[in-house]
């Protein structure tokens, strides 16, 4: 088996209008459950391993529609990229096989729905999902956004067919995906939930190991997330030619804390030429559009401010035009759900919850 796997590897997936509306409601309904899970704070002692609910929260200096975009990517290649992103070396590879038609609602901006497979390695064992990807971002009639990325497990057992003559065990989402909505402290920052259940049926698997194993699975997506927004938003600066760098001879000076080049090395800033200590400069992955790929380089932190100003000002500007095609064509129905949601949700501690 090849990895990345090739386009071929699956067979072509035709989906009837039977199944597509199957597939919707059932990304709804997942919806609505992963909204219940998100507002529960009753806590419960579990027994059987397949009632395992966990849960995370973290603060990303980001909008709604970019962490969406990261998290729930519907392109292979920009899937495989952010996979490989937020999961690092636990993950295998991704792929979009369908996709799902998402009845009045769906523009491409505002939500999609997809059918998807994807691979991870845990800690012992290989997995792959076959699974819908329900994504998008609504907004209610005070324009508050709220974005999402369910993943809800399904059977197509003629097109993605049983891996574990691979060493693959074929596992399930169940109440899982990501939560995302803005921080009421700081309006250029969006709160990130992430919930994950557990779907094993192996007996001989105590409750406290798929308890880390779910742990580690949320921490590492969440503790990736703000890097990973940080990466794209530098991606989208203009970086300025070699050749047109400041002199080390010019500068005897950090231009960012002004200390003095005596005892401190002398840095280059990627994306604005200007000669930085180290401090004010630390290596960052930068995802470089004209490579196709990232790469690690020092950037300096007023580069680093300008990226996210710059992201700030263009989401505003979007959000805008996304608030007012949504409220005309489902404001009030979207309103409804949104805000009751909001209400119950803007102040969901970081912990991590059992049922």
């Amino acid at each position: 088996m090849d990895i990345p796997v090739k386009r071929t590897f699956f067979p072509a997936i035709r989906l009837s209008p039977r199944e597509t509306s199957g597939y919707y409601a059932k990304a709804t309904r997942a919806l609505e459950q992963v909204r219940e899970a998100a507002t529960t704070f009753s806590w419960k002692r579990v027994e059987n391993t397949a009632c395992l609910v966990m849960r995370g929260t973290t603060t990303v200096r980001a909008t709604v529609a970019e962490v969406v975009q990261l998290v729930g990517a519907a392109d292979t290649a920009d899937a495989r990229k952010a996979m490989r992103r937020l999961h690092g070396k636990n993950f295998v590879d991704t792929m979009t096989l369908a996709r799902v038609h998402c009845g009045d609602d769906d523009d491409g901006r505002l939500q999609s729905c997809h059918v998807k497979w994807a691979a991870f390695k845990e800690s012992d064992t290989s997995v792959d999902y076959c699974f819908v990807e329900f994504a998008g971002v609504q907004v209610d009639a005070r324009g508050s956004p709220l974005g999402f990325c369910i993943l809800s497990s399904i059977e197509r057992p003629k097109e993605v067919m049983s891996m574990a003559a691979l060493g693959f065990r074929r596992d399930e989402f169940h109440r899982t995906g990501f939560l995302v909505y803005p921080s009421l402290d700081n309006p250029e920052a969006v709160h990130v939930t992430a919930i994950a259940q557990s779907t094993s049926t192996d007996k001989t698997t105590s409750v406290d190991k798929l308890e880390a194993t779910l742990h580690h699975r949320l921490s590492r997506v969440l503790l990736a997330l703000p890097d990973f927004v940080t990466m794209r938003r530098l991606g989208c600066l203009p970086a300025v030619d070699r050749s047109q760098w400041i002199q080390d001879a010019c500068r005897k000076f950090c231009a960012v804390c002004l200390k003095s080049f005596h005892f401190l090395r002398k840095h280059h800033c990627r994306m604005c030429g200007e000669v930085v200590c180290g401090t004010c400069a630390v290596p960052r992955e930068v995802d470089l559009p004209s490579l196709g790929s990232s790469a690690l380089v020092r950037v300096c932190s007023v580069c680093v401010g300008r990226a996210h100003a710059v992201a700030g000002q263009q989401a505003a500007v979007a959000g805008v035009q996304v608030f007012s095609r949504q409220r005309r064509d489902d404001g009030a129905t979207t309103a409804r759900h949104v805000t009751r949601f909001l209400q119950r949700t803007h102040d969901i501690p970081p912990i991590s919850l059992r049922h």
